[in-house]
């Protein structure tokens, strides 16, 4: 790569920075452009000769940032597949509450209805896909399984409790208790036989530990999640 090159990559390392931490201070929708030049200090005409627009701008902020998540899963998740579907929701929850505001708005960029939200999500899709994959090679679930036809369904799964805590609503126990639940469920309708005693073993706590968030403010909590899914 010559210097010409590496400028370049420096400056574009130095925009996508600006406007993560944009993200963090005042949300995507109140975001810029005139802003994240400013902050990276390079001239608003170099941001549109590196980027097409805010929206490419801030998919790649969401890109890079999903990458350090998935990297995180395939360094720290265990071998086993179904507690690999687990521990990628554990991580997942240290990242949210590690940099909460920033995670807060990213959820802006996946469940908006905007342009560019189907490219943003094909990444967290695809990540799942492969989980589910694993899992069927290693025999847990059933050999005939369709894993993109599954991941439809897991996805899902993991993102409404996402939507839910960046909205305020749950805090990131209930996300962790609530997606590990709902993964559970899926995944069992689908194991293979000699399998689905551990997914059986493995309901009980899980259902336990999703009631402890349940009770008091209960009734408020459920228009709540009907808002949530539209019911």
């Amino acid at each position: 790569m010559g210097r010409r090159e590496e400028a370049k990559d420096e400056r574009r390392g130095r925009i996508v920075a600006a406007a993560r931490d944009l993200m963090r201070e005042i949300g995507v929708e109140a975001i810029a452009m005139k802003q994240v030049a400013a902050r990276a200090d390079v001239s608003l005409s170099t941001v549109y000769n590196l980027f097409e627009s805010k929206e490419d701008v801030l998919a790649r902020v969401f890109n890079e940032a999903f990458d350090e998540y998935r990297t995180a899963v395939l360094e720290r998740a265990s071998g086993d597949p179904l507690q690999r579907f687990f521990d990628a929701v554990d991580i997942a929850a240290e990242f949210y509450s590690a940099d909460a505001p920033f995670y807060r708005s990213s959820a802006w960029l996946v469940f908006a209805d905007s342009s560019y939200k189907l490219s943003l999500q094909k990444p967290r899709f695809g990540f799942f896909r492969d989980l589910i994959g694993g899992a069927i090679e290693a025999g847990v679930l059933a050999s005939d399984t369709d894993a993109y036809l599954l991941g439809l369904i897991v996805v899902p799964m993991f993102s409404s409790p996402y939507q839910a805590w960046a909205s305020g609503w749950i805090s990131i126990d209930e996300f962790r208790a609530r997606a590990k639940l709902g993964i559970c469920v899926v995944l069992k309708g689908f194991a293979a036989p000699e399998h689905r005693s551990r997914f059986d073993a493995e309901l009980p706590p899980l259902e336990a530990q999703l009631r402890t968030y349940r009770g008091a403010g209960s009734a408020k909590r459920e228009e709540r999640d009907r808002q949530l899914h539209g019911l």
